[in-house]
């Protein structure tokens, strides 16, 4: 078993990184600053630090005002991070533990350790007046929410009666969402099959969203089990996604939208369907299993690739290559079938083949802003400036992929994004622009909760006139 020592220490190294600008999936996957039979500690490790890293810091700035080394400094937030950490972070060690490891931490190492009767020094320090000081720090509002504090700015000017069950919801642990396959089986019986396992899942407190999203099929779960470990995970019955995420294909192609679809399909006509920005390809084969089950609703089950090639085709985008292989390996587990290029979604000239799409989904690439749960590095990783520029690079997507729609056909907007940079602004941009989209009822922004993440959405049809 790995020494939590060696684990501090790598996780002290990860954290800086990512002070320093990287993403934490990317430090992670860096042999030379985490070594893989670490990662999964280090990321835990990791997780519990950057949810509390505005409290360490402000910690830290008052248990020693001037500013140790760097590699002091992020050792020395690691540990008090941690010592703030709520019990249930995945983190969850004894104080004693906790310091007398950070100790060792840097005693391991040849920039800490001469500084390692410093920290520990420090942290009992703390531990002797962790009352006080915690209340003191607590008056700025960055250590008080964890958050920076122009993202609570902006929060509270946006969303001035939620912005604090924002933050807060920012602070979860997210649970494990499932999407169940209903072209292979049904909520109740994979429930059921769940159930025998000893897996449970929410019940009631469900209830409020099942008329969001048409068909629901999200499963969210109790606990968080390995999810091959799960029943019929080889044979495609389910997929991990969100319940704000599983949205966006439910509202693109809704039961009305694709019984227009399926009547044209009857009449010769080839349905085809985009997914901009599609990796890893839960939203590319959610859309594939909404037309699936449509056609066999209609009486004519896609059986075979032969049949499938003939009613729909499906057309999946993405720009990063090593990207484009989560779509591939998702689509082979569901046993679906779609076109996969790598290409600029912008660029149309690059990859579309001149035949219009009927249904469009583009989920752009934006801050994460709803995602922090998840990705708790996000808030520290991101600027001011940064949804403005987003938001541009999304209003240009949907302006050109918007050329490649046919008429009477559907795009549905999409960020995981809670600022109206990255949404409502985005949307009155594009319907002043486009004289030929017509807003249709959507569910809109998502804010994030203990159900799902913060989402906004968006839908628009092309009309003739």
């Amino acid at each position: 078993m790995l020494a939590l020592s060696s684990q501090l220490g790598a996780t002290a190294k990860a954290v800086a990184f990512v002070m320093a600008g990287r993403s934490l999936n990317d430090v992670l996957l860096d042999g030379s600053v985490v070594k893989p039979d670490m990662r999964a500690g280090v990321q835990a490790l990791s997780f519990a630090v950057l949810r509390n890293w505005g409290m360490a810091r402000a910690l830290r700035e008052l248990l020693a005002p001037r500013e140790p080394m760097p590699p002091v400094d992020a050792l020395l937030c690691t540990a008090l991070a941690l010592l703030v950490s709520e019990p249930d972070s995945g983190a969850s060690y004894t104080d004693f533990t906790l310091v007398n490891q950070a100790v060792d931490a840097a005693k391991a190492h040849s920039k800490t350790r001469t500084s390692a009767s410093f920290i520990n020094a420090i942290l009992r320090r703390f531990l002797r007046e962790r009352e006080a000081l915690t209340q003191q720090a607590a008056r700025s509002e960055e250590a008080q929410y964890n958050h920076p504090q122009w993202w609570i700015d902006q929060l509270r000017r946006e969303q001035p009666g939620n912005w604090q069950a924002i933050l807060a919801a920012n602070q979860m642990k997210p649970p494990l969402t499932l999407r169940v396959n209903l072209a292979k089986t049904t909520v109740v019986e994979f429930t059921e099959l769940l159930a025998l396992q000893g897996v449970a899942t929410l019940g009631t407190e469900m209830a409020p969203l099942q008329p969001l999203l048409d068909k629901a099929c999200g499963l969210v779960l109790r606990d968080t089990p390995a999810v091959q470990g799960l029943p019929h995970y080889a044979d495609g019955w389910f997929s991990v996604q969100d319940i704000a995420a599983q949205g966006a294909a439910a509202q693109l192609l809704n039961d009305e939208f694709l019984a227009r679809l399926v009547g044209r399909a009857k009449q010769g006509h080839k349905i085809r369907v985009l997914d901009a920005c599609a990796a890893p390809g839960g939203k590319t084969t959610h859309l594939i299993e909404r037309l699936l089950c449509a056609f066999a609703d209609a009486g004519m089950p896609v059986l075979s690739g032969e049949d499938w090639g003939k009613h729909f085709e499906v057309v999946a985008l993405e720009l990063d290559a090593k990207r484009a292989r989560r779509v591939h390996e998702n689509l082979s587990r569901l046993k679906q079938r779609a076109v996969v290029k790598i290409a600029d979604a912008a660029q149309v000239a690059n990859w579309w083949d001149g035949v219009p799409f009927d249904a469009i989904l583009l989920d752009a690439p934006c801050t994460a802003s709803g995602i922090v749960r998840r990705h708790p590095d996000v808030r520290w990783l991101r600027r001011e400036s940064d949804a403005g520029a987003m938001g541009h690079i999304q209003l240009a997507m949907l302006q050109s992929l918007w050329t490649t729609l046919a008429a009477q056909g559907r795009l549905l907007y999409a960020t995981c994004s809670v600022f109206q940079l990255e949404g409502e602004v985005i949307k009155r941009q594009f319907l002043q622009i486009e004289r030929q989209a017509k807003a249709l009822d959507s569910h809109g922004l998502w804010l994030p909760s203990l159900l799902h993440d913060g989402f906004y959405d968006a839908l628009f049809e092309k009309t003739t006139a």
